[in-house]
């Protein structure tokens, strides 16, 4: 930054204009462009740093949350290969029960056949979640990265 301050004073005849003293104040500002561009450069990678790091955080969160609600359908898809095998335990013995009633006398065949296909039925909803929780158990081995258990050998 320059500061600039003159005087003058015309000499001889002229016009009115000569006669009076002239004050002449100035500034100048001088920044070397490749100061500023530097400056700049330094700014938009600072900016660019912070952007990344923020990019960063975001995909950490949503990581942990998409690894909870994978935990979460696994642990659910397990309950519920549980309750089914529940289910069947509780068919398997409906159909013993209805057995001994139809071999006393005091049931018919159809109810026993009742019986056999509600046994059959629990016997499929139980293998369709097991084959549910080993596809939950797939999806969270191969969104944790577990190598070993996928199949994929040491990392190396």
């Amino acid at each position: 930054v320059d500061l600039e301050l003159k005087t003058g004073q015309d000499l001889g005849r002229g016009t009115v204009s000569r006669e009076d003293a002239d004050l002449i104040f100035g500034v100048q500002v001088a920044i070397p462009l490749e100061t500023r561009r530097g400056r700049g450069a330094v700014a938009e990678a600072r900016a660019n740093l912070a952007q990344l790091a923020f990019q960063r955080q975001q995909l950490e969160e949503q990581l942990v949350v998409e690894v909870q609600r994978i935990g979460n359908d696994l642990e659910a898809a397990r309950n519920f290969a549980l309750l089914t095998a529940q289910e069947v335990q509780q068919a398997r013995l409906m159909e013993f029960a209805e057995r001994e009633r139809f071999e006393e006398g005091a049931a018919d065949f159809f109810l026993v056949n009742l019986r056999e296909e509600r046994t059959a039925d629990a016997g499929v909803r139980n293998v369709d979640a097991e084959l549910s929780w080993f596809r939950e158990l797939a999806n969270y081995q191969a969104t944790t990265v577990d190598r070993a258990a996928l199949g994929l050998g040491s990392a190396r």
